[in-house]
Order: structure tokens, then C-alpha cells, then sequence
């Protein structure tokens, strides 16, 4: 089975959520055409092997293409080398391409014999390693090296089925081998000859085991082509069946890319048009992809990403628990504060939480949403709180596929309490009778006096009978002031006139009273009001 050639289309940039299982997927066009191998290199940037073009491109974790190199035509496996190179299966040119990151320099690599290579593998012993599959010049199905500098003979070995795809864990070569339902181990091959020899191990796989990976505790994993599951067995298994985890859930047709992350195994399910991850227990969650999923890497962030092999692109599923970076809160009034934090809800409806209290203990929470990919400012209004206090708050954000590290403790401090400002108890009261027409202030009384105020008199209107026009009194004593004497019986006032009697004190809230003369013998008018603090 090797890989197809298929005719490739323009794509453009596009973000839209996964239809089954909550996510985000990412698409990154602009290449030359149908893309399928890829594999991170040392340099933090995605290989991408496009097939029926004559290069691999180089693509940032965000989607950029910033350099492309000539290979020859047909690449289709890529793999990341030692000393800062990345290599390349060029099938359809029968040879290998070995490029050195910094320079992008290029070294062509011819086979000197068997058919052209498929998969290729750092053994991290100095050696490159490569399958042959298929029947070439008498050669049949055949798994190779090199030196990892490109340079000596090429030492090759019958492996007894088609090699599509290897990996090397704790020094071992591991070979499924497509056509006969086994995974072989190897080990290394030692100087001069670097012959694998014998397998070490054979592990039974039904199902066309094709693409291999190992996790983070041991395990090899297989992707079965012609079966709806996966297989895994411990790397130091001698021989014996791998455990088959068929699917549940849904399907997993044809498939062959496989990487595993710490969210668990990803498979790219070509004839299914999805992606399926695996954890730990064997359990399902299919991603609806569409296209044909084909190759898949894993993100330096944990994402992986895929190449499909109908289009120019290549794709980044993102689906994970959300993450919380920083965290701010500040008071907005003496009960109301605002809390803030940088969410990425990877892919998935996230639900913020915003614990706060007076202590580390908390008690009181406000929820909000959020979703999308990416850091985004999140926040909260908490109200009713106490003023003068110190508040601590944590933030903590969940979703579907597990909850964030939470937040640490923060705080915040609500100011104290404005003072309020005293009102002055002092009232003015008068007493007045007639004389013939006019009226009389027999009497202004001032009660309630706290002691430091200040009494103003005054008396308006024009030939009204006022016998003055102001009176001031200052820092009068606490108790009672009578203030007759001002107006008293010969002080007939006429119809209109008005005596405003204003007390008042610094930093408190005064008031004032005004008398207005009514005409023959009606009483005045008394209209009081406050006076703000001075």
C-alpha cells in the first residue's frame, strides 16, 4: 500500500468547530498540493511533505509557510533527524533527502537497491532508518540505514511483509508489517555491519497493522488499516498477541497516522473522515474531520496536527482542558470590585469560576462563559461586598475535557466607608404678633445649638421695615441664643419682607430658615432648608 497521489486543490485559511466531540479545528492552506507526511523538526517548526510537488514545506505552529525545499518529487514520510536535520522519503525520486534545518541545505540520498523508501525513523544511535516495501530488481520488502550524516553504505535486511511506517523506543527498532498482521522488534544493529538481524520479538496484530507510536509509560500503539480499532502491547513483549481496542462509538476506517499525546493516542481514520483519540482505559472520542485525514504530529502545545491528502492542506485539532494565565481584581467602589483573568478554553464551552471571600476559604463565586481558542481576557463584577476589607479570589475553569490548573490566591481591598456628614440639630424658631397693619418678630430663638456655629441674619425688601440688613454671630456657645433685641416691638416689618436666619458649621450640614411678612394680620411664611457643609 503505498501512498497515493491524489490531485490537490486551493484551500484557503478557515477555523471552524469539529462536528462530533467538542473542538476547534484549524485549517492552513497555501500548499502546493495534496500534503502527507509531517513531523515537527528541531527547530519548533512543522516538515510537511507535499506529494505531488518536487518539495517539503516548512510551517509554523501557527499555520505560516516560511520556507519551502527541493526534494525531488513525490515525499511522502518525514522525520525528524539528529544534529539539527530533518529527512525526508522522496518515493517518487527512489531516494532519500537529508536537509539541515539552519542552512536548508539539501543532501540526496539515491537507494542502491530495492524499492523506494516509505518509512523512515531516527534510530537515536547514529543511524537513519528506512523501510523499502514492495518487490524491486529482486529485492522484496526490505528494512534499511544509513548514518545519520548521510554519508557510507546503506545495510538492508528482508523484513518478510511491507514496512509503511517505524518507531524506535528504548533503542528498538518496531516494524508492523502491513500484510502479515505482526509488529516486529529489532534490535539496533551493531559496527561494522549495522545488520538488524533476527527480530527480537513478534507481537500478532489482525487488522494490516500500519501506522506505529509509543506513549509516555512503554506502551507501542498500531493503527489496524483494514480493522475499526487500534492495538498495544508493552515494549518488552517477547512474543504473543498486542490488546485490541476496537472502537466504540463510532468508526475508524483505513487508518494509519498515530501519535501519541498526554490527552492520549490519536489516529487519523482516512476512509472514516475523522480523527479518534484513545485513552489510557480504551476509551473512544471520534472528532469529525471530513477530507482525508491522513498523517498526524503532535504540537509542541499538546494540539495535533494532520495533513489530508484531497487537499493543500494541513489541519490543527485543538481539544483539551482549558488553561488560566494571570489574574487581576481591583476595587470599583466600597462594595463592588472587578475580577479578571487570561482564559484559553481550547476548543471547548468552558465555565470561569471566580471564587472570592474575606479569607482563603472563599465561599461566595460568580460563574461566566467562555469559549474559543486562544488567551482571552475573561471577567466578573462581584457586588455586595464589605467595605474596608481585604478580599482573596482564585480563578478555576473547567470544560469537557477536564479542568485548568487553578489559579493562586489573589486579593484585593475594597475601600473604607466614607464618614458621613453631620447634620446640625440647631433650629431657628420665631414668634411675631401685629401692630394696626404690620407685623412684629416678637422673638428668634436658636435651640439646639452644639457650640462653634455661625448665625447670620439677615433682612431684606426695600422700605419693608428692616432694621438692618445682616447680623453675623460667630462661634456661638452650645445651648440657647434669644435674639430679640434684633426686632422687638417698634420693629414693625411691612407685607413682603423676608428675614433669613442661616446657621451654620464647618463640616457639617446647616440650615436655613426664611420668614416671609404676609399682608394685615396674616402670620408670615417659614420655609426651611439645608445648607451644604462649608
Amino acid at each position: 500500500m503505498l501512498r497515493r497521489t491524489l490531485l490537490a486543490f486551493a484551500l484557503t485559511v478557515l477555523t471552524f468547530p469539529a462536528a462530533a466531540g467538542a473542538a476547534v479545528i484549524q485549517d492552513f492552506g497555501d500548499f502546493r498540493s495534496a500534503t502527507n507526511g509531517i513531523a515537527l523538526g528541531p527547530d519548533g517548526n512543522f516538515w510537511v511533505a507535499e506529494e505531488n510537488s518536487t518539495t517539503v514545506a516548512r510551517m509554523t505552529p501557527a499555520g505560516a509557510i516560511v520556507d519551502r525545499v527541493e526534494v525531488g518529487f513525490g515525499a511522502t514520510s518525514v522525520a525528524a533527524g539528529p544534529d539539527g536535520t530533518v529527512w525526508v522519503s522522496v518515493t517518487g525520486s527512489n531516494q532519500l533527502a537529508r536537509i539541515t534545518v539552519a542552512t536548508l541545505a539539501v543532501q540526496p540520498i539515491v537507494m542502491s537497491a530495492g524499492c523506494p523508501p516509505v518509512a523512515i525513523a531516527d534510530g537515536g544511535n547514529g543511524r537513519m532508518y528506512f523501510s523499502q516495501p514492495g518487490s524491486c530488481g529482486g529485492f522484496d520488502n526490505q528494512i534499511a540505514s544509513i548514518a545519520a550524516s548521510g554519508a557510507g553504505a546503506q545495510v538492508r535486511q528482508a523484513a518478510s511483509g511491507p514496512i509503511f511506517d517505524l518507531a524506535v523506543v528504548n533503542g528498538k527498532i518496531f516494524a508492523p508489517i502491513y500484510d502479515g498482521d505482526v509488529v516486529r522488534r529489532y534490535g539496533p544493529g551493531i559496527a561494522p555491519g549495522f545488520v538488524l538481524g533476527p527480530p527480537e520479538a513478534s507481537i500478532a496484530a489482525t487488522g494490516n497493522p500500519d501506522g506505529i507510536t509509543a506513549d509516555s509509560v512503554g506502551n507501542v500503539w498500531v493503527s489496524l488499516n483494514a480493522a475499526n480499532g487500534v492495538a498495544r502491547f508493552p515494549a518488552g513483549q517477547a512474543s504473543g498477541v498486542a490488546q485490541s481496542l476496537p472502537a466504540v462509538g463510532g468508526t475508524l476506517g483505513g487508518s494509519f497516522g498515530i501519535v501519541a499525546t498526554e490527552s492520549g493516542v490519536w489516529v487519523a481514520g482516512k476512509d472514516s473522515k475523522n480523527l479518534a483519540r484513545i485513552s489510557a482505559d480504551g476509551k473512544y472520542k471520534f472528532f469529525d474531520v471530513g477530507g482525508d485525514p491522513f498523517d498526524i504530529a503532535k504540537g509542541l502545545d499538546g494540539d495535533v496536527y494532520f495533513t489530508d491528502r484531497t487537499s493543500t492542506r494541513v489541519r490543527r485539532l485543538i481539544s483539551s482542558a482549558p488553561r488560566i494565565t494571570g489574574g487581576a481584581g481591583v476595587a470599583t467602589a466600597t462594595t463592588s470590585a472587578n475580577v479578571s483573568a487570561s482564559i484559553d478554553a481550547r476548543g471547548n464551552p468552558t465555565t470561569v469560576t471566580f471564587e472570592y471571600g474575606p479569607t482563603t476559604a472563599y465561599g461566595a463565586a460568580v460563574t461566566v462563559p467562555a469559549n474559543g481558542v486562544g488567551p482571552f481576557p475573561i471577567g466578573a463584577t462581584l457586588t455586595g461586598l464589605a467595605p474596608g476589607t481585604t478580599y482573596h479570589f482564585r480563578v478555576r475553569a473547567i470544560n469537557e475535557e477536564g479542568e485548568a490548573a487553578p489559579g493562586g490566591d489573589l486579593t484585593f481591598a475594597t475601600p473604607a466607608a466614607p464618614v458621613p456628614t453631620p447634620t446640625l440639630k440647631a433650629r431657628a424658631n420665631f414668634s411675631w404678633g401685629f401692630t394696626g397693619s404690620r407685623t412684629v418678630l416678637t422673638r428668634i430663638r436658636i435651640t439646639d445649638l452644639s457650640g462653634g456655629e455661625t448665625i447670620k441674619i439677615t433682612c431684606s425688601g426695600k422700605r419693608k421695615g428692616c432694621p438692618l440688613k445682616s447680623k453675623t454671630y460667630k462661634n456661638v456657645k452650645k445651648g440657647t441664643r434669644t435674639l430679640t433685641a434684633l426686632f422687638g416691638k417698634k420693629k414693625k416689618l411691612k407685607t413682603g419682607a423676608k428675614i433669613v436666619v442661616t446657621i451654620t458649621k464647618p463640616g457639617a450640614i446647616g440650615s436655613t430658615a426664611t420668614v416671609t411678612i404676609g399682608k394685615r394680620k396674616k402670620d408670615p411664611k417659614i420655609v426651611r432648608k439645608t445648607v451644604k457643609p462649608a
